[in-house]
């Protein structure tokens, strides 16, 4: 007696692809405003600049604001994808700008990235040979009070205090 087995072989059932994923945003102009810098006499200004993005290269170009409401840009600063660069404010002036050694103003940075989150950056301000250090990240909300116009102040309970640049203000 002979037997047959048939057996019908089922070929696997269609792979679906994944959906490519969504190109990734274009890179659109940006600026983020950083509310003090000063060059004055003992006190020392030191801009800290971290490119978020994985695999763009991102270059910064810090302007320096002033009470008269001028700008001047300094040299833009090229930060490698996922770097820190440390700029101090004084060695950047150099004697490019001499108007500005001893000065103090507001800072804007300028770049180009998909998002405003690309770029994280903060002023350090220290008093040189003093145990003074404060840092002055970003203002949220800097594109409705301009910089030159006004300025923050941290209170101690870490609140920003906006004044109007005409006012004198002290810290106490």
């Amino acid at each position: 007696m002979l037997r047959q087995h048939c057996f019908a072989q089922s070929s696997p059932p269609p792979t679906r692809k994944a959906p490519p994923p969504p190109p990734a945003p274009p890179a659109v102009d940006q600026e983020q405003f950083i509310s003090y810098w000063t060059t004055e006499t003992g006190w020392r200004t030191e801009l800290q600049l971290r490119n978020n993005q994985v695999g763009q290269v991102l270059t910064v170009t810090p302007v320096l604001g002033t009470p008269d409401g001028s700008e001047i840009a300094l040299f833009p600063v090229v930060i490698q994808p996922r770097d820190v660069k440390t700029v101090d404010l004084e060695s950047a002036i150099g004697s490019d700008s001499p108007q500005l050694i001893g000065a103090y103003g507001s800072l804007t940075l300028r770049y180009r990235a998909p998002s405003q989150i690309n770029l994280y950056a903060a002023a350090m301000i220290t008093g040189v040979g003093h145990s003074i250090a404060c840092s002055s990240t970003r203002c949220r909300g800097a594109r409705i009070l301009r910089p030159r116009r006004i300025w923050c102040w941290e209170t101690s309970l870490g609140l920003c205090q906006a004044v109007p640049a005409r006012t004198q203000a002290s810290l106490e």
